[in-house]
């Protein structure tokens, strides 16, 4: 590894990202686009945003289950489809 490449690799980060609410009723919709999530935090590694996913997920998996408008079932169901993003990732970018 050259320098170049390991000065580009210490500028990423990693985002702990959540998708978004459609609809109405709202459901939480794990298959949009990555550019459509929402970004819940930011970590300096990988590791660390991993962790992060782990506690804060609870296992939810309830993206088709009708959802009233700021609950904890609606933020739980987000939870439960967090992925953790390299900061550089393209698909964040996708329009």
């Amino acid at each position: 590894m050259n320098l170049r490449h390991a000065a580009a690799l210490a500028l990423v980060g990693w985002y702990l990202i959540t998708p978004p609410f459609v609809g109405d009723p709202f459901y939480v919709d794990h298959t949009a686009r990555l550019s459509e999530w929402k970004i819940e935090s930011s970590y300096d590694t990988a590791e660390q945003c991993e962790s992060a996913r782990k506690r804060k997920s609870i296992g939810a998996r309830l993206s088709r289950r009708i959802l009233e408008p700021g609950s904890r079932a609606m933020m739980d169901a987000a939870q439960g489809y967090a992925q953790c993003v390299a900061s550089d990732d393209p698909r964040l970018e996708e329009k």
